[in-house]
């Protein structure tokens, strides 16, 4: 489980063998590099496949809490997201 303040969020990261993410609380925000940002609700889930670019956080103005399961394997982490990526502006 992991909690993030509103709008707190990851920098962009890949796992060696994915990771599956679920909100347990709040709203989760996320996104794969190159693709749009999606937001989710309680009961929902997200899963970035092996070597995935992406990042995921909060949403504006609500706290999270989720659950992440990772499947072995490490993690390569990359620049930090923009509040302008975070927005959807860039």
């Amino acid at each position: 489980r992991r909690r993030f303040e509103p709008s707190a969020r990851t920098a962009w990261h890949s796992h060696d063998r994915g990771q599956l993410l679920m909100v347990a609380e709040g709203r989760m925000r996320a996104q794969k590099r190159g693709e749009p940002i999606k937001d989710y609700g309680v009961g929902e889930s997200d899963y970035a496949a092996a070597d995935v670019v992406h990042w995921h956080g909060a949403a504006p103005g609500q706290a999270l809490v989720q659950i992440n399961v990772g499947f072995g394997g490490g993690s390569k982490w990359f620049e930090d997201v923009s509040d302008a990526e975070y927005q959807g502006k860039k």
